[in-house]
């Protein structure tokens, strides 16, 4: 429930002593801005919110593991090696047309921003249904959540799958020297992290302008 003060100062102890016997019986917190409350999820019991808590969680580590295929495939469908070595005719064409030769480079990193872009209002939805009272408190758990992807699928997998295809046959051949292959090719997929990072700014901007668009709209 929400409980309102005449001063500060009652607020304030209110959150910083116990209200019940028992330690975690009670507690409490300064409430969100009315504005930023989610009122439906205040009728959910505090049981029922960790039960889904714990629900939710498990979810999201079923989603991570989930998201290592697609992500992987992406790496080995869409990454330039894989394209040029399915339609070998395309190096001539990279080779005489600077677009084509940039649009070859940026199918994997668009594939992948795609995916991802996927998770953003899953978890949302997927936080209010955890029982978030508040969108920002939502939106502080959806960041985490999506941070953890961002390191373990785009960061950890898309890097060992890159280097992957550009020594898989001499893995093959010389299954000894996986490590090592590996190694060498390892820092030749920094130009795949400089294109996500180019493309998410493109994307950003976009956006923002959108934004920009539709308040002037609005106004208008």
């Amino acid at each position: 429930g929400i409980i309102t003060f005449n001063c500060f100062a009652g607020a304030a102890i209110a959150t910083q002593v116990f209200h019940a016997a028992t330690p975690g019986g009670m507690i409490a917190a300064i409430a969100p801005e009315p504005r930023d409350i989610f009122w439906p999820n205040l009728r959910l019991s505090q049981p029922t919110r960790a039960t889904r808590r714990v629900i939710a969680n498990i979810l999201v580590v079923l989603l991570l593991i989930f998201y290592v295929v697609p992500v992987t495939l992406i790496s080995l469908v869409l990454s330039e090696q894989a394209i040029l070595a399915r339609w070998p005719s395309m190096a001539k064409a990279a080779n005489n047309s600077i677009l084509i030769a940039i649009g070859l480079k940026m199918l994997q990193p668009a594939g992948l921003i795609l995916l991802m872009l996927l998770l953003p209002p899953l978890f949302l939805g997927l936080g209010f249904w955890e029982g978030q009272l508040s969108w920002s408190s939502n939106t502080l758990a959806q960041l985490s959540r999506y941070y953890s992807f961002q390191i373990t699928n785009v960061l950890l997998v898309t890097t060992v799958a890159g280097s992957l295809v550009k020594c898989l046959q001499r893995i093959i051949e010389h299954p000894k020297d996986t490590l090592t292959l590996l190694a060498q090719s390892l820092p030749q997929v920094c130009a795949f992290f400089f294109l996500v990072i180019f493309l998410l700014k493109l994307l950003v901007v976009f956006l923002s302008n959108c934004v920009v668009v539709l308040l002037l709209v609005n106004t208008l």
